[in-house]
């Protein structure tokens, strides 16, 4: 923001700027006094922190807690229900700088934190962010930052970025080469399905395509053993996964001991695909699927 000399009414002004500017979009001054603005008061650094609506504690609450308790207690339900991505916490760095292009004026370095940060430092949860909520995160404080930038006038220098970048690693496939190589077509091209979308955070789709993996494996087998008039019912229909799974123990022993966990593990296949309530996390699948590799190995299918 351009300014021909550091002197303290001009960086007044600028603090409260800044004041007005972060009411409006509703954060609270933390690190000062807004009245102390207004009489004189300048400082080269501000923080901010969104407001917390808050009522007066109701009479019953207080024969049993304090005010202090009472307020602690309506503050962490807030943070608790505030979105991950939204910036909670904002600091404004105040310098005064000659540029390369002969400009002079406040240098403002804004740093922003995003609500999950709170959640983890002051309510210690353990929040498990997938790479897609990662960017997401990223891209609503960049996108804070700039509006504010571009609500107080000023010019900017360089585009937001992150101060400490995360290191990713994407996760490794569920299913092992090995395996997969020693399948049939059929059954292999369902198995890579699966690791695609394992390893990109596609949990229920991964899923999907280890029960569909279970299911033509255990058609092919039963087919290979001349069980194939068993795969239809009376009307002539194909019979669903629970039915083979119940005749394929008869022609593979080495299964059997396996059969109620691999139900489970197509359970979880079903309601991936049907059930909108549940959840499938990537430690599901990572405890499921030792059952399928031991199922498949097995299965002795012939390629």
């Amino acid at each position: 923001m351009s300014a021909k000399t550091l002197d303290r009414e001009s960086l007044r002004r600028l603090n409260q700027r800044f004041e007005d500017v972060m009411k409006d979009r509703g954060y609270l001054f933390e690190s000062g006094n807004p009245r102390g603005l207004l009489l004189g008061d300048v400082s080269l650094t501000m923080r901010f922190s969104t407001a917390m609506p808050l009522g007066k504690q109701p009479v019953l609450s207080r024969l049993r807690k304090s005010y202090r308790k009472w307020h602690q207690d309506q503050y962490f339900k807030f943070i608790r229900e505030v979105v991950d991505s939204h910036v909670h916490d904002l600091l404004f760095k105040i310098s005064f700088q000659s540029l390369t292009d002969g400009q002079k004026g406040y240098v403002i370095e804004i740093e922003s934190q995003p609500a999950i940060v709170a959640k983890i430092r002051q309510l210690f949860l353990k929040k498990e962010v997938d790479a897609v909520h990662y960017d997401n995160i990223i891209y609503e404080n960049k996108r804070t930052v700039g509006e504010i930038i571009h609500a107080l006038g000023a010019r900017m220098l360089e585009e937001p970025s992150v101060l400490r970048p995360r290191e990713w690693s994407p996760p490794k496939p569920v299913i092992d080469d090995s395996l997969i190589d020693a399948m049939p077509d059929e059954v292999a091209e369902c198995l890579r399905e699966a690791n695609r979308c394992f390893t990109s955070e596609s949990s229920h789709a991964c899923s999907v395509m280890i029960r569909k993996a279970i299911e033509v494996a255990t058609t092919k087998k039963l087919r290979q053993e001349g069980q194939e008039s068993r795969l239809y019912d009376v009307d002539g229909h194909e019979i669903g996964l629970g039915k083979k799974l119940d005749i394929l123990p008869e022609v593979a022993p080495g299964v059997s001991r396996l059969m109620d966990q691999i139900k489970i593990v197509k359970w979880l296949g079903d309601v991936s695909a049907h059930d909108p309530r549940t959840r499938v996390r990537s430690s599901d699948l990572q405890n499921a699927t030792p059952l399928v590799r031991s199922f498949l190995a097995n299965l002795d299918l012939k390629r």
